[in-house]
């Protein structure tokens, strides 16, 4: 059975929204006020929605998938191929549903609990970063005393390379094989060489 695609460009108070009525072929791609945006779908029969992955498109794409609908959530890099002319809420709607039609890699949707981990993990990285600001300033201010401190190392491999890596993995099912969680992988070991970086 083949369902009706949508392209839906997220934003604040408006979600744009491009489809084709598989009816009478009228193309509609209209804004809907975010409070009205899961009623709309919901008095729908089962759909693809195409999603750009950026702020806010997991919450969507959970709630999607809760009232039953199939989504496909999608790198920005992806969509940008399909986007003509001016970028405007009514184009990219318009790119996200041409991408939403072609074969791709999607973007494994996260759970609460896996987003959960990643906010505490990025607040973590911006503590480190700022301490680290600080601690690089206190050491310049002490060597023009004569005070100069040899920085302290952290080693091994605990708590927060378990966090990494299941936060940036998301479903271990969109993977095909082992080869492509190794890839993934060194995008985790990747980010926490940064986060060794800034401890230093």
């Amino acid at each position: 059975m083949k369902h009706t695609a949508f392209g839906v460009d997220i934003a604040k108070n408006f979600f744009q929204v491009h489809y084709v009525h598989m009816e009478t072929g009228e193309i509609v791609n209209k804004p809907i006020k975010r409070a009205n945006f899961l009623e709309f779908f919901a008095n729908r029969p089962l759909c693809q929605i195409g999603i750009e992955a950026l702020g806010g498109a997991h919450h969507s794409s959970r709630q999607f998938r809760w009232i039953g609908h199939r989504v496909r959530l999608m790198q920005a890099r992806f969509i940008k191929a399909f986007n003509i002319g001016n970028k405007n809420d009514a184009a990219v709607a318009r790119a996200i549903w041409l991408a939403v039609l072609q074969p791709g890699k999607d973007v494994a949707v996260k759970t609460e609990a896996q987003q959960a981990v990643l906010a505490l993990r990025r607040m973590r990285q911006q503590l480190i970063k700022l301490c680290t600001m600080q601690l690089i300033g206190l050491r310049g201010l002490l060597t023009e005393y004569g005070e100069v401190k040899a920085v302290a190392e952290i080693p091994g491999v605990g708590l927060l390379s378990t966090s990494v890596a299941v936060t940036t993995m998301g479903e271990a099912r969109a993977f095909k094989s082992g080869r492509e969680f190794a890839d993934k992988r060194q995008t985790c070991i990747t980010g926490l060489a940064k986060i060794y970086q800034l401890r230093r």
